[in-house]
């Protein structure tokens, strides 16, 4: 069973109402129209389901920074920026909480030893070397070549990803989780029928 992951929740009303696997909350990250403050973050946390796994996404890479989010207590840190292992190795000796890390054509050559000391790692849509929320479709030819390079429950997929294309894509990606945000959106909000839509078809995906 594939598992889903729902991007840039700013609503905690919202977020105590819906179970995907990993819930993402946008983080320092000002040129994001997701971003939401400190306080917010710790609040969309508090209000998620326990059994819901949350993820601060932040392009923020300063050591001190993370630790500040480090103590929302998130079950992750999503890293949107590209690294390679020896920054990531770097951060882990800091970082005590799970770490995303971002892959696209800027470090995919150093994905085998990223994805060693990441926990996870995530394909998405970069353009003009701004990655996340553009609904734009990823390559998912360039994503799928690295499949076999990234071990099983480690590889999250996203970009412009939405509940049409989302059987294709892991058709073609075989990935672990399906990772969507602007799809889920109705006049730039999220959408709780459409994100329990979602949520269901990916529980459906074999």
């Amino acid at each position: 069973m594939v598992k889903v992951k729902v991007c840039g929740m700013t609503d905690e009303n919202i977020a105590s109402k819906i179970f995907p696997d990993y819930l993402g909350i946008i983080v320092l990250t000002p040129n994001s129209k997701r971003n939401v403050g400190i306080d917010k973050a710790k609040e969309i946390i508090t209000h998620t389901n326990p059994q819901v796994k949350t993820v601060l996404v932040t392009r923020e890479i300063a050591i001190p920074k993370l630790l500040e989010l480090e103590k929302l207590n998130p079950d992750y840190i999503q890293i949107h920026v590209p690294l390679n292992s020896h920054e990531l190795i770097r951060m882990r000796k800091y970082i005590g909480v799970g770490i995303i890390s971002l892959i696209n054509d800027v470090n995919a050559s150093d994905i085998e030893e990223i994805a060693k000391v990441s926990d996870m790692v995530i394909f998405d849509t970069t353009v003009n070397g701004i990655s996340g929320g553009l609904g734009i479709e990823n390559d998912w030819n360039f994503v799928s070549s690295f499949r076999n390079k990234v071990p099983i429950g480690k590889m999250i997929v996203s970009g412009g990803i939405n509940i049409n294309n989302m059987e294709r894509i892991f058709k073609i990606t075989k990935a672990d989780v399906i990772d969507a945000s602007s799809s889920l959106e109705i006049d730039g909000k999220k959408n709780l029928d459409l994100i329990n839509q979602f949520i269901r078809k990916g529980r459906d995906l074999k």
